[in-house]
């Protein structure tokens, strides 16, 4: 739904999805939430991960409930086919990963994609 009403909100929009490996991005958001004490600090990661398997899909969609969203929000092959489908070659789709091992080079691809001038990057 988000996808189409910004397609049709802004239709000439680009959208840039960077995604990270799901089970790193599970820990970091584990770890976040606990961090802002959204999260008892002696819920362990595998109780964590108990927890959010056990509340129903409905539940964790409340914003009081967005802390246990941290396991559905790496299912990306749930979210990812209304994007593609919607925005095509608007969409990119990058790494994380790839951004921390080569910061410049991900900025450089990204630039063209966008028909950005890339060597400013480049120095």
């Amino acid at each position: 739904r988000l996808a189409e009403a910004l397609s049709k909100a802004l239709p000439e929009v680009k959208i840039l999805l960077v995604l990270r490996e799901p089970v790193g991005r599970f820990i970091s958001f584990y770890s976040f939430q606990k961090s802002m004490l959204q999260l008892p600090q002696t819920l362990t990661i595998e109780a964590y991960f108990e927890q959010c398997q056990a509340m129903p899909f409905a539940e964790k969609c409340k914003q009081e409930n967005n802390a246990f969203w941290g396991l559905d929000g790496g299912y990306y092959a749930t979210y990812l086919p209304s994007w593609t489908t919607t925005f095509g070659d608007r969409l990119k789709i990058m790494f994380f990963e790839d951004l921390k091992s080569d910061p410049r080079g991900f900025v450089e691809e990204l630039c063209a994609w966008l028909g950005l001038e890339t060597s400013p990057v480049k120095t």
